[in-house]
């Protein structure tokens, strides 16, 4: 009998650990991927919609144009994710919120290219081009 509630104990925290290192693996770069949808406009400008899950929601619309345009619809410090404008590189830098325990985790968006990257380099270096 004990034997028995061990395995079963040890299989419980087995799937419990499993599953939350794949929840892990996956960060904002690459939850901002899966959510990203393009679709040029009627006046055949690009625009972006960034979303992850409920709690972000980024829009950016004219990609690369002069007047590029970024709306943050839906993004909250205290929620699990939020989004702000890096002035020196012009990127938007999309963090963990408080709720989040992706607490280091970053990823950024280049409104010059709608393009998401795991660096503020790589965006910065895009950008100046």
């Amino acid at each position: 009998m004990t034997n028995k509630i061990e395995k079963i104990i040890s299989t419980f925290l087995f799937l419990i650990f499993t599953i939350k290192a794949e929840a892990a693996t996956q960060n904002i770069f690459e939850k901002l991927a899966k959510g990203k949808t393009c679709n040029a406009s009627s006046s055949q400008k690009i625009d972006c919609s960034y979303r992850i899950g409920n709690s972000l929601w980024i829009e950016i619309v004219g990609v690369g144009e002069d007047d590029v345009g970024v709306a943050f619809m839906k993004s909250d410090y205290k929620g699990e994710y939020y989004a702000k404008i890096g002035k020196m590189h012009n990127c938007v830098i999309v963090n963990a919120g408080l709720k989040s325990s992706e607490i280091l985790d970053y990823a950024f968006i280049s409104p010059k290219t709608g393009k998401i990257y795991k660096s503020v380099e790589g965006c910065y270096s895009e950008n100046k081009k």
